[in-house]
Order: C-alpha cells, then structure tokens, then sequence
C-alpha cells in the first residue's frame, strides 16, 4: 500500500522525508507510474529514519496474535496480516512467506484492511482452506496487486463478502482478487487451494491482467458478478512471452454472468494459450439482457489457444440467445477432449467470430455434447467445427444429487469413454475435481469426475505404487479411504490429529497387495466424534512409513 503515489504529470521529484516505514521502501510502498499503470520512477527519497527493521524471514499470523510479538514462530504471531506485509523482507532468490493460521480476518473483528496489497517474491499461506478466512465485510475487494513484481502464490483461504462497488472509477470493478502485471513482465502467480463465495461485483471477481497464472483447486461459487477474467485486450509495447494460464480442479458455480472469460492475446502468431483440466462450470445464470448475446460458462476471445481437457459443463442458462460456451474472437482455436457439455440453454457453443480472413476452430474429440452439432451454432460459414471420434450426444446420467451432483452414475455412457491422446505436452491430473484417482478402470472416463464404482469387469488393474485416496474431502460424517498395495505385509493404517496425536487405528493386520476400502466415521478409538478440523492419514507396511494423506472434518 503506497505511502508515496503521483503520476507522470508531475515532474520528477526530490523528497525528503523525516521518518517514512522503512530506510529502503520498494513498489509496496512507494510508485510512481503513468496513465497506462507504465513504471516512471523519477521519485528521489532521502529518507532519516524509520520505522520498521526488515525482517528476512517467514512471518505467522493469527487472531489472537500481536503486533509486538516477533511474529517468527506460531507460537509468537503478529495480529495483522497488513503488519506482516509491511515487515516482511522481499528475497527474489527465496521466497518467504506469510503463515495465517485458522479463524476469521476481518476489519470489526481483528483490525484487518482489505483489500490486501500483494509484495513482490512474497507467498501468503493460510493454515486449511475451509477455515482460514478472509472477510472483507462488503466494504472492498479481498486481495489486489498491480504494483509488485509478483512470483509468489497465494494457498489455502477462503475469501468472502467481497464488494466490488469499491473500483468503481478506479479501473475494472472487481470484488475478490485482482492481479494486474501493468509492467509487462514475464512474471507469474500461483492460486491453489481457494475458495470464494458471497461475493459481489459489477464485472468480476478474479482478474488476471498480463500475468502466467496457475490456479489449481480454486472454487468460486454464490457470488454476483463475472467470475473470472484472463488478460487484457490491450497489446503491450514490451516485448513479453505468450501469457499461459493453467487452471486445474477449479469450479464456478451458481454465478451471476459468467465463468471464465478468456480476453484478448497479445500475438497473431503465437496463440496465448489455456489449459483447462478437471474443471466444472456450472448453474450458471447470465441475466444480461443489453447485449445481442450472452454466455454463461466460457467467452473466448482473440489469439487464443484454449485446450479444455475433461470438463464438465452443464445447466448454466442465458437470458438471450448465445450459449454456455462463446467462440467470439478471430484466429483463436477451441480443443475439447474428454468434456461434457450438456443441458445448457439456449445453446452449447456459439461461434460468432466475423472476421473471415481470421477464422475460430473449434475440435471436439472424445466428447459429450447435448443434441450433438445441432447444439453448436457458427454465425459465419468461415468458422470451422472438427466433429472428431469418439463423441456421444446422449444422457451422461449424472447423480444429481450430494455434494457433487456432477458425478456420473454407473450406467452412464461416458465410463471409460474418454482419451489418452491428449496435445503433447498435457498430462492428465493425478486426481479428479473430488479427489479420486483420476484413471480408474479401462481408460479415462468424460467429464470433471471418475466414476469409483465396481466394474463388470473382471480384469485386475495393475498397481503402479503404494498411495492413499479418500473421498469426500473434506468430509462430514465420514470418508471412505483407498489403498493400492503394492506389497503384502504387515499393514497399519492410522488417523492423526494436527499435534501428532494418534486418534483412531483402522487397520493393524497383515494384508495382501491389491486395493481396499475402509471408512471412517469421524470417531476416535473410544466411539467419541471428534472436532472439525485437520487429519492425517499415516500407512505404514512392514514397519516402513509409505504414505501420509491429510483429510479434513466439516461440520
């Protein structure tokens, strides 16, 4: 947060400041730049004394913490995160980070100020995704940064009551995240483990403006406004790598507008590119009415390359005509694989580039699409549709019901109907969006979601190695926890709490390699429920520790 700001109008300055926050103060707290967010920096300071000593050195954070503690250790934590930003010393070698442990950060609670302005080479982590939380109180955005030199990532919150009313007449109104890279650098970010929720704005909620980002297992859900937006239409006069944006396990649901809006890329020849895997868009509800057409999942733009890899896009509604999916852009190319796009109104997919010379294409392979090509509408006979092998138009038969409403169902027809010959390069996921291995059975199945059921099949999968899965995670009552053994032997499988204490012994037995299941109800070795919070699941065979899940209790 700037001390410090002027504009190029202003000539250059000499300033001499008494006591400023530190002896040697980067973007964080002092700028200067033109009207295009372009750094000057013709601001000489000639600083006396400070405040604040750097401190090079991860800090924590917590709501019972102080800001005269040293805020080195846990057991020591400052009280506010602003505090922490403003001592922490940037190292573009090592990254340090900022530690938030659980509970709820807000301005009427614990003296919190939002948005928080990001630091260059600086990580922010909070301690569990579900319960550290930000609360901005309707009063302004969550977390912004168009000042920094970014390469950090930002793990584990949750963010809610975002207003985005507040950038109004400040540039693009925004309620949750904004991350401008107005320096034209190749710089990046990682979002992992976040979720936002509650949330207003006028336009959008997570803006992502010249910057390669990674966003894995980020959910945005119940939230008015756009949900997210990828790059600007202006082209840079740096010279700049094509932006990419990997965006993994993530979800956008019950949204106002719009999920992902893919803007503009800088480069005819070289096509910004998209990679989109295991994510869900849907229930969707666009109520734009002003313009011609409106979409409620995807708008794709110019110079983009967008490769949607098992996807789930479905029931998500527009006012007007249009469609979930809107091909809008010139010499942009749209690769779906292994997706489902269905029960979408009015259509699935639009194509409505109308610029001849510069046509949109859009391949479709290993896919489910309701009606088939008759839910895909090309406004202009230039757009080309590759209608590829292996796509279905019928039912998926989802579940419908439960915490993920988008699994499928064991008589569906997308089991084992998906594609291993993915673009080179792109690897599938570990997981799917809830957390099951994401390959179980013959093949990979379409859609965000793995089907676990048992197959007719009698054929014995091979085990590659010894891990654990569960699901649901996070969980209330209780998860059902996976083994793949790949060894017999001596087998204990243990729950954890965070202090290392043991809490439920599930299995003490010997054991031959294969696959098993196991549920845990949530209870210790007495019967008792135990708390909400952080476990660990700990697999020993023959003595020797394999393998360590964390899981965590919701209630």
């Amino acid at each position: 947060m700037n001390e410090i700001s002027k504009t190029s109008d202003c000539p250059p300055l000499d300033v001499i400041v008494d006591t400023f926050t530190v002896m040697e103060p980067d973007e964080y707290f002092i700028g200067c730049y033109d009207a295009n967010g372009n750094p000057v920096n013709d601001i000489t300071l000639s600083i006396q004394n400070a405040k604040l000593e750097p401190i090079d050195a991860d800090l924590y954070v917590a709501t019972d913490g102080d800001n005269t503690n040293s805020g080195l250790s846990p057991e020591e934590p400052l009280a506010t995160i602003n505090y922490a930003y403003s001592l922490i010393q940037p190292d573009s070698l090592e990254n340090n980070t900022i530690y938030v442990a659980d509970g709820v950060y807000s301005t009427s609670l614990n003296d919190q100020w939002f948005p928080l302005q990001m630091r260059s080479y600086t990580n922010l982590i909070g301690e569990s995704m579900d319960n550290t939380i930000f609360d901005a109180e309707f009063d302004s955005p969550l977390i912004t940064d168009k000042f920094s030199e970014f390469n950090y990532c930002i793990k584990n919150l949750t963010l809610i009551n975002g207003d985005g009313v507040y950038g109004e007449g400040v540039g693009t109104p925004w309620s949750t995240m904004c991350f401008n890279n107005t320096q034209f650098r190749d710089k990046w970010i990682e979002l992992e483990n976040i979720k936002s929720y509650n949330c207003e704005a006028n336009s959008r909620h997570v803006a992502l403006w010249f910057i390669n980002a990674y966003l894995k297992n980020v959910h945005v859900y119940d939230n008015l406004g756009n949900a997210t937006i990828v790059q600007s239409l202006i082209t840079p006069q740096n010279e700049i790598t094509s932006i990419t944006v990997g965006i993994e396990n993530c979800s956008i649901k019950n949204c106002d507008t719009n999920g992902f809006t893919f803007l503009q890329g800088f480069d005819f020849e070289e096509l910004s590119p998209i990679i989109m895997k295991n994510v869900e868009i849907t229930d969707n509800f666009n109520t734009d009415t002003e313009w011609s057409r409106a979409f409620s999942a995807i708008v794709i733009d110019h110079n983009r390359k967008v490769d949607m890899i098992n996807c789930t896009i479905g029931n998500n509604r527009s006012m007007i005509s249009g469609g979930a999916i809107g091909c809008i852009g010139c010499n942009s190319e749209l690769n779906i694989y292994n997706s489902i796009v269905y029960e979408n109104d009015p259509k699935n997919l639009y194509i409505g580039n109308d610029i001849e010379e510069y046509p949109f294409v859009v391949n479709i392979h290993n896919s489910l699409f309701a009606h088939g090509e008759l839910s895909i509408q090309n406004g202009y006979p230039w757009n080309i549709i590759n209608w590829m092998d292996g796509n279905l138009e019928s039912d998926p038969l989802w579940q419908e019901s439960g915490d993920y409403p988008y699994m499928l169902t064991g008589n569906s027809p997308c089991i084992d109907a998906g594609t291993l010959d993915l673009p080179e390069g792109i690897e599938l996921p570990e997981f799917d969006l809830a957390g099951n291995p994401r390959i179980y059975g013959d093949t990979v199945d379409m859609g965000a979601y793995e089907y676990q059921g048992t197959r007719t099949s009698n054929i014995q999968l091979p085990i590659i190695n010894t891990k654990i899965t569960n699901y649901p995670n996070p969980f209330n009552p209780s998860t059902t926890i996976k083994l793949d053994l790949a060894e017999s032997g001596k087998i204990e499988l243990v729950i954890y709490n965070v202090r290392g204490q043991k809490v439920k012994t599930l299995l003490d037995a010997y054991s031959e390699k294969g696959h098993f299941e196991i549920i845990w109800r949530g209870v210790d070795e007495n019967h008792n429920k135990v708390a909400s919070g952080n476990y660990f699941i700990k697999l020993t065979v023959n003595g020797e520790e394999k393998v360590i899940r964390k899981c965590v209790l919701l209630k």
